[in-house]
Order: C-alpha cells, then sequence, then structure tokens
C-alpha cells in the first residue's frame, strides 16, 4: 500500500506563514518619502527622519518602473547619474499626488505597488483551503519566497487505472504574490509519486481560478478559492487518465521532438539537453508519457515560478 509522505503537515505550512507575517508591514507613501541610492532604500517619516532599508531586486524595479526609468540603463548610469534621475522623475510624480504601497517584511522592501493594489495575502489562500486539510489532502510542495507563494495540496488515494508500481493521485496547486509577481491562481496538478513529479493542467489554457490584484476583493473570495481547488481536482482525475493514454503515443525522434518544444518554449540548450538524458531512464522511453516525465522532473532543480512554468508547458502536451 502506498502511503504519501507530506513535506509538511498543515499546522507547520500554517505556523510558517505566521511567522512571516509577524515581521510584515504596509505603508502608503508620497513618492518624495521614497530615496534611492547606492542599492539601499530611505524611507522618510512624517517627522523628517529617515529610515534605511534593503530592497529586492523585485522591488528596485517595480520603483524604477514607476517613475519610467529602465532598469538596465539606470544600472549602467554613474551613482551621480542615477541620483538626479531618480530625484527628477520621483518629484514628477510627487507633484501628481500620485501614492505608494510599500510592503516590507523586516528591514526588507519586498514590494511598491500602486496605491490601488488589492491585497490578497498567502495566509488568505491557505485559511481558504482548510477544509482540504480536514478531507486529508497532504501538502507535496510548500514554497515561500520574497516573490511568490506555490502551495499543492494532493488526495492521498492513488487513480485506480495508474497502478501500484508508478502511482498517480490528483491535487490541486496554489499560487499567489503578495507583492506583485503573479496573479492568485488555482490550478489541477497530477503528482507521480514514484519521482514526486508534477504536472499542471490548464482548463482551456488557462488557471481555473485566475484573479490579479486589482480591484475590490470579493466578500467570498475565500469561498470562490475553495470550489475553485475542488474543481481542480475533478479535472486532475480527467488529467490523470489522458497522462495514462500519452504511454501509447510514441516519438519518432526524441531528440527533434525536445529541440523544437525548447525554441517553442524558448529554453536553453542545456535544460533541452538536460531533458534529452532525462528521458533515456524514464519508463516507456520514446513516448510522450516519458517526454512529460522527464520535463517535469528536470523543473524540479529550477526555483519555484520557474517549476511551475514548466509543470504548465508539459501539461499543455496532454
Amino acid at each position: 500500500m502506498n502511503i504519501m509522505k507530506p513535506v509538511l503537515t498543515p499546522p507547520e505550512a500554517i505556523e510558517c506563514l505566521h511567522t512571516l507575517n509577524s515581521g510584515s508591514w504596509d505603508q502608503i507613501l508620497n513618492p518624495r518619502q521614497i530615496t534611492l541610492k547606492q542599492g539601499e532604500c530611505s524611507i522618510q517619516s512624517s517627522g523628517g527622519e529617515g529610515v534605511r532599508y534593503s530592497i529586492s531586486d523585485w522591488a528596485k524595479s517595480q520603483l524604477l518602473s514607476r517613475l519610467g526609468i529602465p532598469v538596465i540603463y539606470y544600472e549602467r548610469c554613474p551613482v551621480v547619474l542615477q541620483e538626479l534621475q531618480y530625484s527628477y522623475w520621483r518629484d514628477q510624480l510627487s507633484a501628481r499626488n500620485t501614492k505608494f504601497l510599500v510592503r516590507g517584511r523586516g528591514n526588507l522592501i519586498r514590494g511598491i505597488l500602486s496605491s490601488r493594489y488589492s491585497i490578497i495575502n498567502d495566509f488568505t489562500l491557505i485559511e481558504a483551503v482548510e477544509p482540504l486539510f480536514v478531507e486529508g489532502m497532504v501538502i507535496t510542495f510548500f514554497e515561500v519566497t520574497d516573490n511568490s507563494f506555490h502551495l499543492r495540496l494532493v488526495s492521498p488515494r492513488p487513480v485506480e487505472e495508474s497502478g501500484h508500481q508508478d502511482p498517480l493521485y490528483c491535487g490541486v496547486h496554489v499560487s499567489n504574490s503578495e507583492v506583485g509577481y503573479r496573479p492568485v491562481s488555482i490550478d489541477s496538478i497530477v503528482y507521480r509519486e514514484v519521482c514526486s513529479n508534477g504536472l499542471i493542467r490548464l482548463h482551456d489554457q488557462t488557471n481555473i481560478l485566475r484573479r490579479r490584484h486589482i480591484g475590490t476583493t470579493p466578500a467570498d473570495f475565500a469561498y470562490q478559492v475553495l470550489q475553485a481547488a475542488r474543481s481542480a481536482i475533478c479535472l486532475a482525475e480527467d488529467t490523470a487518465e489522458s497522462f495514462l493514454r500519452s504511454k501509447y503515443r510514441p516519438i519518432l525522434n526524441t531528440v527533434e521532438r525536445v529541440q523544437y518544444l525548447g525554441k517553442k518554449w524558448e529554453l536553453s540548450k542545456t535544460f533541452q539537453q538536460s531533458i534529452i538524458d532525462q528521458i533515456s531512464g524514464e519508463a516507456y522511453p520514446e513516448t510522450e508519457y516519458a517526454l512529460i516525465n522527464a520535463i517535469t522532473s528536470v523543473a524540479q532543480d529550477l526555483e519555484p515560478d520557474n517549476r511551475y512554468r514548466m509543470e504548465s508547458l508539459a501539461g499543455s502536451l496532454l
């Protein structure tokens, strides 16, 4: 009997987000209150005192973008020119009474967004799917970075047709960014226990639920998230069947097929070669099944957002 092994328990995941939230803060600021100098950011309080912070690359790119300064150009400028341009365009925005939402954690500025940005925190999402924990869903992937959040829940009951030697499981993938890096999305996932691979299947080429952080968050948003998660699990059952059928779809030339996808998906030569090398060790070689498994296996070494992208692209092959 297969026993699904979680990467952590629901209480541990909730505690992790609680800990992160305890150091988080938000401020609505006039651009004139924000100074960027030599890689550090200073926020001026109403009393006139400045507090220095570290700033993430993402937050710095957001700030410069809002000022209309190309990041690559800014980085190439000498410090004196950086400061002159930053001060000039910042003051132009200040004169228009523009406001920024600055999101931080401890001494790090994580994001600089429009004051109209609709806040949907990661904890809101994990609370929304909490009933799935009660129903026995297991966490097989949990990542929180400065920019994004990924949570993967999988049913402990294998798909019957997948067999006992290489079982497949149905689940849901929840992702978010508290700093504008990505929208809230709910996706269907098929999980292969043998190698911990995940295959994301988009519904009609899009997420089952996708919400950008603009406008007012609906009062029943948590309910919408839970219903979307349940729909994702149902879709995963159909995806698992399609995945199993891919064992019988041969590939005439594996290398050419990978190179074609590499060009289409803009993959590096190194990544393409890693996929080719991985295919030879997969079950049912020279088939779409082996190709999909190879892609999702190599994707496990990527950072969370790129891993999600590759798993979604692999799912598009079905």
